[in-house]
Parts: C-alpha cells; sequence; structure tokens
C-alpha cells in the first residue's frame, strides 16, 4: 500500500491538481548526490533570487510556494511566500528601484502564508506588474492579481484555476486488510477529523468542507478586489489561454516578452491604458537588463550581473566591433597589443565618477576605462565561441 506523502494529506492548497499529484510523488526521504546549494536545486536550476537592472526589481515566483519550506523542499524546487515578502520588501527600501515586475512560472501552493504574501503585495507603494511565459495558477495567480499595475502574458502562456483542494486519506480498510486495527482516541468530537485511521464522518466532512470554503471564498474575494469585472463562474478551477484570459479580465495584455512589460501607474486601476514609469534615459538599457533578467543563458554568460550585459550591448552599439575588455570573452586579440595611446591613468575613471551617464551606461568605472583604452588601441572584437 502506498500511502498519501504527508507533504499533502489533510493540508489545503491553491494549486493546479496535477501538480499537487507531482509534487505528492516527490522523494522526500532522500536527497539527491549532487546536492544543491544555496544559489541552485537539486536540478542545476538557479534559486529565485531579486535582479534589480534600469530602476527595476524583477521578482521571481517559481514552482511550488509554500510557507517557509525547508532546504530540501527548495532542493526540489519549492519557494517561500516569505522569500517573495523579502525581496518586496527589499525592493521597496531600495530608492533606486522605481517599480517591479513579477516574473511568474508557478502552479500554486500552499493556502498556508499565501493570504499574507498577497496582502504584501497589495500593500506595495511602488508600481508593479506581472510578466509570465508560462504558467500563472491558482496561489500565483491570486498573488499576481494584487498587483496595481498590468498582467501581461506571452501568447503561449496559462492562467487561473482559481480554487482550493485538499486531499483526505482513508486507510481503515487497506489497514483491516493487513490484520491492522486503528484505535483512535480523541478529547473532542470533531478532534479526529480527517486522521487517515478512521473513516470520515458527515459532521468531520461538514466541518472540514467549511475550512476550505473559507480558504475559497478569501482567494475568490482577493481577485474580485482587484479584477472586478471577472466572473464567478470563471473562478471555479477553469485555466485559460492567454487570448481567453484578457477576454475574461485575467490578464491585461500579449506581450512579446519581458522587455514590453513596465510597471503602470498605481494610481490608475488595472487595464486602463499604460501610464509607465518615467522613461529611462536609456531605454535600450532597459530592454537589455530585462532580457538578462529573464535569461538563464544570459546569466550564464554574464555572471556580473544584468548591467554588464546591457553595457556589453550598449558598447557594441556603439561600435560593432568595439566592446569593453572587462565584459569580453576570455579569447585571444587578433593581433598583438600596441602602445599606449589612451588617455593618463585615473582621467576615464574620474570621468565616470562625473557622469550619472556613464554611471548609468557602466557598472563600475574600471569597466568605463577598460571600454575607452580598447576604443583608443582599436583592438576589441566581439568573440562570443565557445562560451
Amino acid at each position: 500500500m502506498k500511502a498519501i506523502s504527508p507533504k499533502i494529506s489533510s493540508q489545503t492548497f491553491a494549486i493546479l491538481p496535477s501538480a499537487l499529484a507531482e509534487w505528492a510523488n516527490t522523494p522526500f526521504e532522500s536527497v539527491p548526490a549532487a546536492r544543491g546549494d544555496e544559489d541552485t536545486d537539486f536540478y542545476g536550476n538557479s534559486r529565485p533570487t531579486l535582479s534589480i537592472a534600469g530602476g527595476i526589481g524583477y521578482i521571481p515566483i517559481s514552482g511550488i510556494l509554500l510557507n517557509n519550506p525547508n532546504p530540501v523542499e527548495k532542493g526540489y524546487g519549492a519557494q517561500g511566500y516569505d522569500e517573495i515578502s523579502q525581496m518586496i520588501g527589499e525592493c521597496e527600501s531600495n530608492p533606486s528601484v522605481q517599480g517591479v515586475v513579477f516574473c511568474i512560472n508557478s502552479p500554486g501552493g500552499s493556502c498556508t502564508g499565501l493570504q499574507e504574501c498577497a496582502a504584501t503585495i497589495r500593500g506595495m507603494t511602488k508600481p508593479a506588474s506581472v510578466f509570465s511565459n508560462s504558467m500563472v495558477c491558482s496561489a500565483a495567480f491570486m498573488l499576481a492579481s494584487q498587483v496595481n499595475g498590468e498582467i501581461c502574458l506571452t501568447p503561449g502562456a496559462t492562467i487561473g484555476s482559481v480554487g482550493v483542494i485538499a486531499v483526505f486519506a482513508n486507510y481503515a480498510a487497506a489497514l483491516q486488510n493487513e490484520g491492522v486495527e486503528a484505535n483512535v482516541l480523541t478529547s473532542g468530537l470533531l478532534k479526529a477529523s480527517g486522521h487517515p485511521a478512521k473513516k470520515m464522518e458527515n459532521g468531520e466532512r461538514s466541518m472540514l468542507q467549511s475550512l476550505i470554503d473559507a480558504h475559497g471564498t478569501a482567494f475568490r474575494s482577493a481577485v474580485k478586489s482587484k479584477r472586478p469585472t471577472i466572473a464567478d463562474d470563471d473562478m471555479q478551477g477553469q485555466v485559460f489561454d492567454a487570448a481567453t484570459a484578457v477576454s475574461k479580465g485575467f490578464a491585461n495584455r500579449i506581450v512579446g516578452g519581458v522587455q514590453d512589460t513596465l510597471p503602470s501607474d498605481p494610481n490608475q486601476a488595472p487595464g486602463r491604458g499604460r501610464d509607465t514609469l518615467p522613461s529611462n534615459p536609456n531605454r535600450a538599457a532597459t530592454d537589455y537588463e530585462a532580457q538578462w533578467a529573464s535569461s538563464p543563458e544570459l546569466q550564464r554568460r554574464f555572471p556580473a550581473g544584468a548591467k554588464s550585459y546591457a553595457a556589453f550591448q550598449r558598447a557594441e552599439a556603439r561600435h560593432a566591433s568595439r566592446i569593453p575588455r572587462s565584459l569580453a570573452p576570455a579569447a585571444p586579440l587578433s593581433r598583438p597589443a600596441s602602445p599606449r595611446t589612451d588617455a593618463p591613468a585615473g582621467e576615464y575613471e574620474a570621468q565616470w565618477a562625473r557622469s550619472a551617464q556613464l554611471q548609468a551606461d557602466f557598472p563600475d568605472a574600471k569597466s568605463y576605462a577598460a571600454f575607452k583604452r580598447a576604443e583608443a588601441k582599436g583592438q576589441a572584437r566581439r568573440q562570443m565561441s565557445g562560451r
């Protein structure tokens, strides 16, 4: 007899049923030999971390969402509501962050901790929007629905699954077939409600159903408070494609990528236009940094961060064959170095320190100085092979 995992038995979830079943079959009792660390999970995927680029904080919401997951649960891809709230707090307190984009790929998660995290998002003072190129389902949609801006999806994304589910196993007959008699003793009539060793009585079922209904009511009320046009009939567990979601009010726009998503004015109701944040003095930089934030491959190739990738792209745009040497791949230059022809030592660093625009274009003074010296020598070449 295979028992239902205690990770899901008798607990209330706002999640896709298929994802709940998959989570129940996760071998929590065993940890892979090549286990992850603080930065990666057991599958080698990067753990969700805040990325700040071009004045925008990118907060990932991914995997199964739990209340304070343990290291093993995180290793198998779970994310904590506490982690999301912490990243929100960092963005709210950081004066360089003008707005937030939640990048979501989640089937939902536990009801425990969900309402508190939703309240944190609802109470944000900075403009916030949602982007997804995958799924925004159940608990993840409840969180998404609380932003003060838009929900933007790519054409292939899915969204919805409003509702709550709980699984209560009854092993009484199976135990009896194995010659095991279970005796459950309580000091209250409903204390053993949902215990797997006994059959559920009517009074117990009614009590547990009322608990599930309360979570469901809170879920729908939270959604309706921010998206009142969504019909009650569309909040019965259905999942919608992007186009249908827009027509039914679950999302605002279909976009090509995260670079097309900017936080909306929090004083404007969702879906009533696109009054965005003040434009960045270099909008291309914002796009490049958004690309880095949403691409594991770019994060691998440019581990120094979003600004290093943006600086690389900006420098390349200025001159196709010239890039900051500090950002170039570690490959031999096409010809030997020539005698110095650049400015005296320290001059470029001083220029960077005096210019807010240069500070926005280059992550640090050394990057700018390296670029100018390479430009003066005419030796920097793009060498992407082997990266």
